[in-house]
This record gives C-alpha cells, structure tokens and sequence, in this order.
C-alpha cells in the first residue's frame, strides 16, 4: 500500500512549515548523496530558508561544478526547464 497524496501548498503554520522544511531538506539531501554514490555523478544542492539560512552539500566543490558549467557555456544557477 503506497502512500496518499498531499496537496502542494503553503503550510500557514509557522512551526509546522519549519519542521516540515527540515524534514524535506533533510531527506533531499539524502537523495542528493545516493544519486552522487549510486551514479557516480557530481551533485550539487544549494537550499535557501525562508529564514534566510543556507544549507548546501556536493559531492566535489561548488567551484569545481561552477567551472564545469562555464566550460560547457551555461551559466551557474541558470533555471532548468522544468522549474
């Protein structure tokens, strides 16, 4: 048996948007990790609170996939399509 679907929306509650951030934030990065293990590919994830905090995690340096992007003329932070 899988699990029902949520509605995406804002979470009004104060408490309850910040708990619920962190567990999200917490299992994304968790998929971020076994992508970069399991594929062997160099993940980056940059996360931004509506607190203004900034949690980020990669599998090589930010600098090093920035350089990569450049090499491959695309920008850094450029917005994929499916945003």
């Amino acid at each position: 048996m899988g699990r029902g679907k949520i509605e995406i929306k804002k979470i009004e509650n104060l408490n309850s948007r910040q708990v619920m951030f962190s567990k999200r934030r917490n299992g994304l990065l968790k998929k971020a990790k076994e992508l970069s293990i399991l594929c062997d590919a160099e993940v980056g994830v940059i996360i931004f609170s509506s607190t203004g905090k900034v949690y980020q995690w990669s599998s090589t340096s930010m600098e090093h996939s920035f350089k990569i992007q450049q090499r491959n003329g695309r920008r850094p932070f450029s917005r994929t399509p499916f945003l």
